[in-house]
């Protein structure tokens, strides 16, 4: 199987035990769902605060040492820093945390719920490198077996403190913790740094030296995230804020999928323009149209997930117990096609990443689309009263995230996009999305409706693949680098 399918199907198994814990958060109410969501915001921006960047240089300079001793003393340097950074970063919260909480989880004190998220923000951070070491290395079934093991534990821990220890929603919080624990040991140990004689400060300096540019970029892009919680909760309350979270985890799927996507075609995208560095002017041609279809396959992918969540997301959550979250599937479409845009984003963005020499463009775009998303959440929640302010601004946000990557990426290492297949795929997505949207609002009847969003869906998809001209069974695969990796240059 194609590497972008085997992440793929490792993502999908995390977002499925996401959808398995949808009907057990409909147990705890709007208020126990809206503190749940509240919180993993909280937690991935401390997440990324712990990481200072330095995933983003694991991974990139991983691809210029070429021997395992100089290999092993950048997994020791980074890993001995993160340890005791960390344990730092903790202690200074222990003092600060319930000063800070009461402006940004009004509803949620520090202790105990701060504490424990902000606990699992740090131990949390070693397994997303050990699962970075294995992206580098283009080791996907080590990936896959690793994020499937740590999807089942979580999942299993968080059901025994909701469901086995009636712990509600305060005992998701206690679940993460608890398995980030187990996860973070898990992690190091296969990671295997060595000891205290292999740390390099001339390492970490370099390190440091580029993962710190990638912070405001990382923080800001979190804060695009993650703010129309935040926001809805300080605006329209607690109950509003887990309607809007229910609806956000099942079109997440979308945004899942683009990562887990990007995550096969970055290393791939940075392997094949290195080997073509040196080769003929005509060879690069070939490699750069290639990495171009590869990019196009991944955003079409990402638009056919994002149809088919809107076709069923209405009749999904109806089958959650009671009706609290009924209306929660106004959310969907517009959070799937910022899915959409974000693939795109990542596509483009691609060019800044490998010219290490402007990475500090990456901040901009995401500096400028958190202020974009932080505005229109101020001015469109109040206006329509409703969550939904939100999801509207989480595409404008995105969308203008993948407009920054796409200017500022092809001035960095322009490579030829095929821009009318790109139009055509961003018409069909989206007059797909528009047309769901249409038929869920305004037929009540079931079967009437679902036959009809069906209709709507396919020929919104059929027209996608052939104006892109991939092939359904291309979807997911990012076949077309499997073929770019034959093509070796003398």
């Amino acid at each position: 199987m194609a590497q972008g399918g085997i992440y793929t199907l490792s993502r999908l198994l995390n977002q499925a035990s996401r959808l398995v814990l949808l009907p057990v958060y409909a147990l705890l109410g709007k208020d126990g769902v809206g503190l749940i969501g509240l919180m993993w915001s909280v937690g991935s921006f401390l997440g990324f605060i712990y990481a200072q960047g330095l995933h983003g240089a694991w991974f990139r300079f991983r691809f210029d040492r070429n021997h395992q001793d100089s290999i092993r003393e950048l997994e020791t340097t980074v890993i001995w820093y993160l340890v005791f950074s960390g344990l730092c970063g903790v202690l200074i919260l222990c003092f600060l945390g319930p000063f800070i909480a009461p402006y940004v989880t009004p509803d949620v004190n520090f202790y105990p719920l701060g504490l424990l998220t902000a606990i699992s923000a740090a131990l949390l951070v070693f397994p997303g490198l050990y699962e970075r070491k294995l992206q580098a290395e283009l080791r996907p079934i080590p990936y896959a077996i690793f994020t499937g093991g740590r999807t089942v534990l979580t999942l299993i821990v968080i059901l025994i403190f909701i469901l086995g220890f009636k712990r509600g929603a305060p005992g998701k919080i206690e679940a993460d913790t608890f398995s980030a624990v187990i996860l973070a040991g898990i992690s190091i140990y296969l990671i295997r740094p060595g000891g205290m004689n292999s740390f390099s400060k001339t390492t970490l300096y370099q390190c440091l030296s580029y993962g710190l540019p990638l912070l405001p970029h990382s923080l800001a892009g979190l804060t695009n995230e993650m703010v129309d919680r935040i926001l809805i909760n300080r605006i329209l309350g607690l109950s509003a804020t887990g309607v809007y979270t229910m609806g956000y985890n099942l079109a997440s799927v979308s945004v899942m999928v683009a990562t887990t996507l990007n995550q096969a075609y970055s290393p791939l995208f940075i392997r094949t323009v290195r080997d073509f560095e040196e080769a003929s002017p005509e060879s690069r041609t070939a490699a750069q149209v290639k990495i171009c279809r590869a990019g196009l396959q991944m955003v079409t992918a990402v638009g056919c997930i994002a149809l088919l969540l809107a076709i069923g997301s209405r009749e999904a959550l109806m089958l959650l117990p009671g009706k609290d979250f009924d209306e929660s599937w106004r959310v969907v479409p517009p959070v799937a096609a910022a899915g959409v845009a974000l693939a795109a984003y990542f596509v483009f963005s691609q060019s800044i990443v490998y010219s290490t020499a402007h990475i500090g463009r990456l901040a901009r775009i995401s500096i400028a689309a958190a202020l974009i998303n932080i505005l229109a959440n101020l001015i469109l929640l109040p206006a329509t009263g409703s969550y939904l302010g939100a999801a509207w601004a989480t595409l404008i946000s995105n969308t203008s995230m993948m407009l920054g990557a796409l200017w500022l990426g092809q001035r960095s290492f322009p490579v030829p996009h095929e821009w009318k297949k790109w139009l055509l795929s961003t018409f069909w997505i989206g007059a797909g999305l528009t047309a769901l949207y249409q038929l869920d609002s305004h037929l009540d009847s079931l079967s009437i409706r679902l036959a009809c969003k069906l209709a709507a869906g396919m020929c919104a998809g059929t027209a996608l693949l052939a104006s892109t001209g991939i092939k359904a069974s291309q979807i997911g695969s990012l076949g077309s680098f499997q073929d770019m990796k034959m093509d070796k240059m003398p």
